[in-house]
Order: C-alpha cells, then sequence, then structure tokens
C-alpha cells in the first residue's frame, strides 16, 4: 500500500512539475484549450479546422497529449512538416520502441540500442512499422539533460517498451516529424 501511494505521490509531483514547465508556446501561436489546471496549450495560428477536428479532444497538454499516431500517421504531423510548422511545449504520449542510429529517420531500429540522443516512440509497445513511429531527440542542454540520462536505450535498455508522455517541440526532425528540444517526461507505472 506504501509504494502505491508513493507512486501516486510521484506520479502527482512529476505531472505539477510538467505543467511549470510545458506552460505556454511561444509567440505566433494561439491557445487551443484550456487543460483546467491553469496550463494552455497552442497550436499554430494557420492549422486548418479539420486537422483541429481529427485530433479529437487532444490538443498536445499534459491533460491531452497527442498520440503517436496523430503525427506519423495523422494529418496533423503531415500538414506540419508540409509546411514547415511547428508546435512548441506541447506533449506527446507513446511508448519507446528503439532509436534512430543515424542522422535521417531511415537509420530506426527496433530495440534497446547504442545512441542516447534519442529514441523512437510508437502507439503501441511492440510496433516495428517505422511508418507508424516518430523520432524524439533527447536533449543534452543541461537544463533538460535528466530527460535524457533516464530514457535513453544505450544506458537505460529496460525503458523499451515503457509507456511515457514526453514534452517538447514537435517539428522537422531527421527528415519527419518527431519532437525535439524535450524538456520533461512522465513515465506511467507498469501495472
Amino acid at each position: 500500500m506504501k509504494t502505491g501511494i508513493k507512486h501516486i505521490t510521484a506520479f502527482a509531483i512529476s505531472t505539477l512539475l510538467a505543467f511549470s514547465q510545458c506552460e505556454k508556446a511561444e509567440t505566433g501561436s494561439t491557445e487551443a484549450g484550456e487543460t483546467g489546471s491553469g496550463a494552455t496549450t497552442t497550436l499554430p495560428l494557420n492549422i486548418p479546422d479539420t486537422i483541429r477536428r481529427n485530433t479529437a479532444e487532444r490538443d498536445g497538454s499534459a491533460l491531452h497529449p497527442f498520440i503517436v499516431t496523430d503525427i506519423a500517421q495523422g494529418a496533423l504531423g503531415l500538414y506540419l512538416y508540409n509546411h514547415n510548422k511547428s508546435i512548441s511545449h506541447c506533449w506527446v504520449d507513446g511508448y519507446i520502441v528503439g532509436y534512430v542510429a543515424g542522422m535521417t529517420y531511415e537509420y530506426t531500429m527496433f530495440g534497446a540500442g547504442d545512441v542516447e540522443s534519442n529514441i523512437v516512440l510508437a502507439a503501441n509497445p511492440h510496433e516495428e512499422d517505422i511508418e507508424r513511429t516518430m523520432p524524439c531527440q533527447l536533449s543534452k542542454q543541461t537544463a533538460y539533460s535528466q530527460v535524457r540520462n533516464d530514457l535513453n536505450l544505450l544506458h537505460n535498455p529496460q525503458m523499451l517498451g515503457r509507456h511515457v508522455m514526453i514534452c517538447g517541440q514537435l517539428t522537422d526532425y531527421m527528415n519527419t516529424i518527431g519532437l525535439k528540444q524535450t524538456t520533461n517526461y512522465i513515465l506511467y507505472d507498469e501495472d
């Protein structure tokens, strides 16, 4: 019982910290919705309404994160890539399934790996189709290096298959849409 309370307390503290670090987007965007706790999420001003509707209630906030399929196979990812757009300070929910061993996404490797600079996210923990995944940069900036230290598969092979939510900038990365400048994460319990 005490272990469960510790996990809930740690999750609550992590969530509060996450909201404080990923609260508002940069200039040039508009609020897409309130999360209910004072934190807001944003989408670029000129994203068409049809794309906004395709993400349902998911607005990229910590309460309603995007899922990998919104980006990897969805209209949102295609729109951002084709129009050279990005969304700052958004959350993406997925499973860690691999890493990219080269400079472009075609070098995606599924399984634990040889690099600490990135991971690959998917909508399910057993995904091995590159078209259903997205890359996630693990920043080495000192302020955010804990994300890299905790999630990279080189030093943490046990993270493979773990369910995680990561905050960063949704933008062009490795010739596809991915997360860059990651600032925070929430790791779901394995239960």
